[in-house]
């Protein structure tokens, strides 16, 4: 990249906070608030709903337009923050929701889907794994899990504790359904199943074309491989060094994990002096 980005798309998990914080780091609220006065777009761009993402942009918001925009779910959504307005939404159609659905409840896998923090399963194992290890409410009644253009944006899959199982039963729900994309993320045990080519690539192009930079100017920070669709379209995709093995060897760089403000890292080394 020759010259300065003008645009870094932003993962949340592991990327610009550790899992189990809730406040990031303030040297990447510092970084974030500098380069947004020298008017470069800082985009969140996440696999998490609405109103998860919110907590984490009122932390570094600054009321410009630089810091206001989010893609969330995967790109199934995009928000501008600042007037409380979606620019764009999209989600699969109701016989793939309902068919993954199905898919999940008769193997026992369990699943949320967009809206909810709730999940679905029939399997006493996930049950104790997510309500008394995690904390989230689980209930087996499917019936339940309505489709409308908010529950189908995303579905959240959980199939095994093996990940070599989790990616055959990603492959089986991509290839027994269409109209979907799924892609595994976080530790490599979460399966996110997305209307197909909609992800946070497609929402990368859509605001740059919207905010009127080439998505080439462009930077995605990541770690999993619901990032690799925004590093193909971006110019440069860097992801942490505690990233998913397979997504880090299509790194072009590498910064620090989020507990040692990673994005800042990145962002400051990219920035005009290192440039010049």
């Amino acid at each position: 990249m020759n010259n300065p980005p003008k645009a870094y798309f932003i993962d949340i998990d592991r990327t610009l906070i550790h899992p189990k914080d809730k406040k990031i780091h303030l040297d990447n609220i510092q970084t974030i608030k500098t380069f947004a006065k020298q008017k470069v777009y800082i985009i969140l761009s996440t696999g998490r709903s609405i109103d998860r993402v919110l907590p984490i942009w009122e932390q570094f918001k600054d009321g410009t337009e630089y810091t206001g925009y989010a893609i969330v779910n995967n790109g199934s959504a995009i928000w501008n923050l600042n007037k409380k307005e979606i620019l764009f939404e999209d989600h699969m159609n109701k016989k793939d929701f309902l068919g993954v659905s199905e898919f999940v409840k008769t193997n026992n896998y369990a699943m949320k889907n967009a809206l909810e923090n709730r999940f679905y399963t029939n399997s006493k194992f996930f049950r104790f794994l997510i309500h008394n290890l995690k904390g989230i409410e689980v209930t087996n009644n499917f019936d339940e899990n309505i489709f409308n253009k908010d529950t189908a944006r995303k579905i959240g899959v959980i199939a095994s504790l093996n990940r070599k199982k989790v990616k055959d039963v990603k492959n089986e729900i991509a290839n027994k359904f269409k109209g979907v994309e799924a892609v595994v993320s976080g530790l490599g045990h979460f399966i996110e199943v997305n209307k197909k080519n909609v992800n946070k690539g497609s929402g990368a192009l859509f605001l740059s074309k919207k905010l009127g930079f080439d998505v080439k100017e462009s930077i995605h920070i990541g770690d999993s491989m619901n990032d690799l669709s925004a590093g193909k379209v971006c110019g440069l995709l860097i992801t942490p060094k505690n990233a998913m093995k397979e997504l880090r060897k299509y790194a072009d760089y590498f910064t620090d994990e989020a507990k040692n403000a990673g994005v800042s890292k990145a962002i400051r080394f990219f920035s005009q002096e290192n440039l010049k």
